[in-house]
């Protein structure tokens, strides 16, 4: 998905990229407080973007993706005049523009509801401060809250909230003059949904994960036949070894 097609417009200025080529050199632009987890960030002040080196570096997605996503957020950020967002709005529709689909959304998700482990949206501001389960979780509910923003409520007013956002207002009130909700109502509506939505129902409903799990328990199966097979024929090799002997 473009970005100048989702606003209708660009960025002013060129993007720089850098590829650091080790942590030392990755914090010295970014910080010493960015999660070890994290592989790029974007500095939209500076229209910088800094990634880690994919050669050195484990990547649970590919680079296009990475740079993608950290692009959406100097977009966005440069949308608001550089305000502060709430880290899932600014997160989510990072990944809703840089089109990431995650396998296991409805298994971790799930899990969440049933545990009863699902984070708040206000909980996502401190996110670079959670392990990296509990952030893969909070970016998974990020991108699922901003995607269901755009298909509830559309995508002119989710326009229309980054529209009252740059003019000054904070979360609750630019969500109260955009759908008539306050922050806490749409983040209850939101996790209702999830509920509704991601259960071990939705799981066991899931073609894609159901097919994988059938495979898995296939593989299993080969493998606790094979294991017994091979029992079997030592006890038969035993067997005829102790014949000879007598």
């Amino acid at each position: 998905m473009e970005l100048s097609d989702f606003f209708g417009d660009s960025l002013a200025f060129p993007v720089s990229i850098f590829v650091t080529q080790n942590d030392k050199q990755f914090d010295s632009l970014v910080g010493e407080n960015f999660p070890d987890w994290g592989v790029g960030a974007a500095i939209p002040s500076q229209y910088l973007i800094v990634v880690k080196s994919p050669t050195k570096h484990n990547y649970f997605k590919s680079l296009p993706e990475v740079l993608t996503h950290e692009l959406a957020h100097i977009f966005l950020g440069n949308k608001v005049n550089r305000q502060d967002l709430p880290r899932w709005l600014d997160e989510g529709f990072a990944m809703y523009i840089a089109q990431e689909r995650r396998w296991d959304v409805v298994l971790s998700v799930a899990k969440a509801v049933f545990t009863g482990s699902l984070v708040n949206l206000t909980e996502i501001d401190s996110v670079n401060s959670f392990n990296s389960p509990k952030a893969h979780l909070a970016y998974l509910e990020s991108y699922l809250a901003v995607n269901y923003f755009i298909q509830i409520y559309g995508r002119d007013s989710f326009k229309e909230l980054i529209s009252n956002l740059a003019g000054g207002e904070n979360i609750n009130s630019a969500l109260v003059k955009t759908i008539g909700l306050d922050y806490r109502r749409f983040s209850d509506e939101f996790a209702g949904h999830l509920r509704r939505k991601y259960n071990w129902t939705s799981f066991f409903s899931d073609s894609l994960l159901l097919w994988l799990m059938l495979a898995f328990l296939i593989v299993m199966l080969y493998f606790v036949k094979k294991s017994k097979t091979k029992k079997i024929v030592k006890g038969w090799e035993k067997e005829e070894h102790w014949q000879k002997e007598e």
